[in-house]
């Protein structure tokens, strides 16, 4: 995976004004999401399950960014950015492949497992936890 600094000097992410606003309503849209998804049974339809975890965690480092003064226009540059915390690497592998994942059933009509439905709810809980804890304390990341 790329650095983060990569994304900016590629302008798929651009600098801005910080909105701790627009950032507070990303945050509860994402929890929304990722409740929605934890009610969703499994073994009805995985894929549903893994593409919406994902994005509510996708949402949550895109609240983050706003709130740091970023604007992310790709998924791989929002994922990049938890190299910039103190999220654990094995999470942010994990979280990278729940990306491709998403990307081949969004784009290739792939569908997912229970199995994986169920490992996409455990990473991005831990994952979410995380970054409500940085969204509380004002962005602060390291």
């Amino acid at each position: 995976m790329k650095e983060f600094s990569f994304y900016l000097t590629t302008k798929r992410v651009k600098q801005q004004p910080p909105d701790t606003e627009q950032a507070t309503a990303m945050s509860l849209a994402a929890q929304k999401r990722f409740a929605f998804a934890k009610r969703i049974a499994v073994s009805e339809d995985p894929t549903f399950v893994l593409e919406n975890a994902y994005e509510s965690v996708r949402e949550m480092i895109d609240a983050l960014l706003i709130m740091k003064g970023f604007k992310s226009y790709s998924h791989e540059a929002s994922v990049a950015y938890l190299q910039e915390t103190n999220c654990e690497g094995a999470l942010i592998a994990l979280l990278n492949r729940l990306r491709e994942r998403r990307n081949g059933i969004k784009y290739y009509g792939k569908s997912a497992k229970k199995e994986d439905a169920e490992k996409a709810i455990r990473v991005c809980k831990a994952l979410f936890t995380t970054l409500q804890q940085h969204l509380k304390a004002g962005g602060e990341t390291g």
